[in-house]
């Protein structure tokens, strides 16, 4: 469907799983295997994502949940400040895991990259499953708040989508106007 990543994260998957078996002409499906390629991208990078949770605690599922929550870049100080207001902490060695299995990129300091545009979406969808996405958002806009008026507006936009996300419109409308403001500023 004209999306690299997508194959990259699909053959990974299929290596994982222990599907493919080396030939004389390559790799092939194991004996018994007819996997056709799945076209839901959720899918596949959900079953990336829980076989990289399944070294860690069942919260640390949350804790992904909620930097996805915030963008598909992680600003570390952000993030873990939103996770603390939830009750959760990232886990030594998660965003390590992360970055090992091809699903993120970063040094493991100030700031990561989740791999894929989709993988923000699956993990936002995870989120909604269990109807957590909204005080994901909650907590990432209090902690956008406090970021704020400690003198970063550039992050109004952000507070502004964040707020939207958690059902409060009305609130949402000064962070918005500011972030535009801002915008229109900066030509």
């Amino acid at each position: 469907a004209g999306d690299p990543q997508f194959t990259v994260q699909l053959v990974k998957d299929w290596v994982e799983r222990e599907l493919l078996i080396p030939t004389n002409q390559g790799f092939a499906f194991a004996p018994g295997v007819e996997e056709a390629p799945p076209w839901d991208a959720a899918a596949l990078w959900g079953r990336r994502v829980e076989r990289v949770l399944q070294g860690f605690p069942e919260e640390q599922g949350r804790v992904l949940e909620l930097a996805a929550v915030l963008g598909r870049g992680v600003d570390r100080t952000i993030w873990e400040a939103a996770t603390t207001r939830e009750g959760l902490l990232p886990a030594v060695g998660l965003v390590g895991a992360v970055c090992r299995a091809g699903l993120g990129r970063g040094d493991g300091g100030a700031s990561w990259v989740f791999a894929h545009p989709a993988l923000v979406d699956a993990l936002r969808g995870r989120a909604s499953r269990g109807e957590r996405r909204v005080l994901a958002r909650r907590a990432a806009a209090v902690v956008l708040e406090e970021r704020i008026s400690a003198g970063t507006p550039e992050l109004n936009e952000r507070l502004g989508r964040h707020l939207v996300g958690a059902g409060e419109s009305e609130k949402a409308l000064q962070p918005l106007l500011d972030g535009l403001e801002r915008c229109i500023m900066a030509g």
